[in-house]
């Protein structure tokens, strides 16, 4: 019971992550694509050894994002009597805009699966950050708060079933995240500590600084270089850890000294 419970705090806490909006980039650079263990969002299948890590393209109109491709990500059904292989599909983010709001669907590319899109709506504040997170779908709501300076301070996500979760934002003085601090409080009154480390920081460009809005990217878009590993550990309220993991996250550049975001797990 230990271990599924944790899992499902996992589960919760890699979901709560927001978006930015599009603004200018200063550099010629633009995110064509990239593997799933460099998003938050998918941590959990990029680093399973039942998963095989997928690919996403990023597709743009009018210089904003308009749609995120991820190839590969779904399992689609088996043939007849549940035999034969398991097509695997293509699943996508699509992104709309209006005002101070984006709103993200996520579908799958195939009319063989019954399923329910994941709809998500961000609102943004008048220099362009994210204040509020909604999940049309649970109607899980994460409100996001910044600093005089303008770094993430702290955000607080109320969930479907009364969880709350509380994260306050570390920087150092490089302009990069180093540490998140995390509270989870169950439904019932159950409290676990979530510690967040981003590690062995680069000097290079990161490719995700103007691409918060990519689901999962946000985290790694608040920092000014790429970090290249990433650790997490979570105690329950008596100082008994439940969960830990460690990834490395190595970012490679081209010759033009612009990110390569490719399969870390083949490194």
């Amino acid at each position: 019971m230990k271990k599924l419970f944790s899992s499902t705090i996992v589960t919760a806490l890699l979901i709560i992550v927001g978006c930015t909006k599009e603004s200018p980039k200063s550099q010629s650079f633009q995110l064509e694509g990239f593997y799933n263990g460099f998003v938050q969002s998918n941590l959990q299948t990029a680093f399973s050894e039942d998963f095989k890590p997928y690919y996403s393209i990023v597709e743009y109109n009018n210089g904003k994002v308009s749609k995120v491709i991820h190839r590969n990500s779904v399992g689609g059904p088996l043939g007849p009597g549940g035999f034969g292989d398991i097509k695997i599909l293509n699943s996508y983010h699509k992104y709309s805009y209006k005002e101070n709001m984006v709103e993200l669907i996520w579908e799958i590319d195939s009319d063989e699966i019954i399923y329910t899109p994941v709809k998500t709506q961000l609102t943004l504040d008048n220099n362009g950050r994210i204040i509020k997170r909604l999940d049309c779908n649970t109607k899980d709501t994460t409100y996001y708060y910044y600093s005089e300076m303008g770094n993430l301070e702290r955000s607080f996500t109320h969930t479907l079933y009364n969880m709350t979760i509380t994260r306050d934002f570390f920087f150092d003085l490089n302009n990069n995240l180093v540490y998140i601090r995390g509270l989870m409080v169950s439904n019932r009154g159950f409290k676990y500590h979530i510690f967040e480390y981003f590690r062995k920081f680069d000097t290079g460009l990161n490719g995700f600084k103007n691409f918060g809005i990519i689901e999962g990217a946000f985290i790694r878009s608040l920092s000014k270089n790429n970090y290249n590993e990433y650790a997490r550990a979570i105690y329950d309220d008596n100082n008994f850890i439940t969960d830990s993991l460690c990834f490395r996250l190595p970012v490679t550049y081209d010759g033009k000294g612009y990110p390569i975001y490719i399969d870390s797990l083949m490194l």
